[in-house]
């Protein structure tokens, strides 16, 4: 099969047309979600985040939201700490990353209990109106368990 200048011009102006349009259909597809969980003042509730900050909330509701629609209502049950890690002088276990001298990591878990229909394992943002918007992932206590709980587990490495 020869190349004709027809096919030429035809497979030219495809490619040109296809060349334009990508960047526009790439644009839209990494362009960032309006509910993103991960935006910055979602992160900032978050940074220094412990024990304290949440304690004040139990017995008190979160707005459990996902593609900026309100899913269920959670109360915060429990604040619960998690044992020390063992001890530094210990080998590390095998995969586990060096840590710099002078860091230990600090470990807590939210205890939720929810109301509405049950939601699987996910990442979901939480709106307390005087803590603000935060994203947690949730893990649901139990299949037919009733009322719904779920836990977030926090692992934070401080200085």
């Amino acid at each position: 099969m020869s190349l004709t200048r027809r096919r030429f011009i035809g497979t030219a102006s495809l490619s040109a047309l296809a060349s334009a349009a990508f960047p526009t259909v790439l644009a839209q597809t990494i362009a960032p979600r309006k509910d993103d969980p991960f935006k910055q003042q979602n992160l900032d509730v978050l940074a220094n985040a412990s024990e304290e900050t949440f304690k004040p909330y139990i017995g008190e509701s979160f707005a459990m939201v996902q593609g900026g629609r309100r899913l269920a209502s959670l109360t915060l049950l429990a604040v619960t700490p998690a044992a020390p890690p063992p001890s530094a002088s210990k080998s590390s276990a095998a995969g586990s990353p060096p840590r710099r001298s002078g860091q230990t990591v600090r470990s807590f878990s939210l205890s939720f209990q929810g109301s509405g229909a049950s939601e699987p394992q996910g990442t979901y943002t939480l709106n307390k109106n005087s803590l603000g918007s935060f994203s947690l992932f949730l893990v649901p206590g139990g299949p037919g368990k009733s009322p719904q709980t779920y836990t977030a587990v926090f692992s934070l490495l401080v200085p």
